[in-house]
């Protein structure tokens, strides 16, 4: 584990050990808790046992993992948490050698804590009203339902006749094709798989898509987004088992065919949705706290405010 991983996870740590039953005032700004629990491999040692001192401060194997599972870390190996156990000891340590030096009593030190502080208590507040509240089903449902199109898959081969010009390089020994020539092959061969002719061996016998033309064709199974979108927009319009007349995109004429296209069902993206609707949820949440605190913000300094972004897309409303 890098000592910046260290550092991120036990600058937060440091300031708790000070008094484990308090608030903690760290000086970092604390990460997402992830929603996967921590996973510590069992060590045969009781959860009361004291397994750190530092100084005059004890922490028992249970307020060590405590810490640990409060530094957001998913797992944690026996080496990693040695080196945590060291840096913990060494911030401890700092801490209070510049507490002897009165570090901690100038104003800045004192406005810096009680901002990093209120930071803290922001994200806590956030974790516990949105991120570790599981999200209203019939929330997610409504999302789904407005845009099940995200969640469509097809699995598709293609044809692709070349023109001058295009993206990719004219195969050895072939001719270089005008824009008319290439539409007229490629209709020509779209005659030929409408009377019965076999997809895979004319792709591999006249794609110029060397790659998927040596597989017949194949592209295999893929989502919106990620083919360019005259493609794409005729391959999920496409009928399933049947050619599509000539295509056109930057590449040339394709053929597709279609020979499967599906829904991915809700119980299956339910969780990616949560996780996709997490920062409006959190932003509603915020807003709506906001609502309730009167907030007076200085044009004169400040300057007038930015106009808002573009609105997210919303929770099925």
């Amino acid at each position: 584990m890098k000592l910046s991983l260290v550092c991120s996870v036990l600058l937060p740590l440091a300031m708790l050990a000070q008094n484990p039953q308090a608030p903690p005032k760290p000086n970092v700004t604390v990460k997402q808790i992830p929603r996967t629990p921590i996973v510590l491999p069992p060590s045969g040692i009781a959860p009361d046992a004291v397994i750190l001192v530092v100084g005059d401060q004890k922490f028992t194997r249970a307020q060590f993992e405590s810490l640990i599972q409060k530094g957001m870390v998913d797992r944690v190996s026996q080496p990693d948490r040695r080196k945590m156990a060291v840096s913990l000891a060494d911030f401890i340590t700092l801490a209070a050698e510049a507490r002897r030096q009165a570090l901690d009593q100038t104003p800045y030190a004192k406005m810096n804590l009680e901002i990093v502080a209120d930071q803290w208590l922001a994200q806590q507040i956030v974790n516990k009203e949105v991120r570790e509240k599981p999200v209203d089903e019939a929330v997610l449902k409504a999302y789904y339902d407005k845009n099940q199109a995200q969640y469509d898959d097809v699995t598709a081969r293609h044809i692709l006749i070349r023109f001058k010009g295009s993206r990719v390089p004219l195969r050895a020994g072939e001719k270089e094709l005008t824009d008319e020539e290439a539409l007229a092959k490629a209709q020509d061969l779209k005659k030929k798989l409408d009377a019965g002719a076999d997809f895979a061996t004319l792709a591999k016998a006249e794609s110029d898509d060397t790659g998927t033309g040596a597989k017949g064709g194949e592209l295999g199974t893929f989502a919106r987004g990620k083919m360019v979108p005259e493609f794409e927009q005729a391959a999920f319009a496409a009928e399933v088992g049947k050619v599509t007349d000539p295509v056109k995109s930057a590449f040339g004429y394709h053929l597709i065919l279609v020979t499967d296209h599906k829904t991915l069902p809700f119980a299956e993206v339910k969780a990616d949705i949560q996780r996709k609707i997490e920062p409006e949820l959190e932003k509603q949440y915020v807003d709506a706290v906001r609502m309730r605190t009167p907030v007076t913000i200085d044009k004169g300094y400040f300057g007038e405010p930015e106009p808002p972004p573009p609105a997210p897309p919303t929770l099925g409303k």
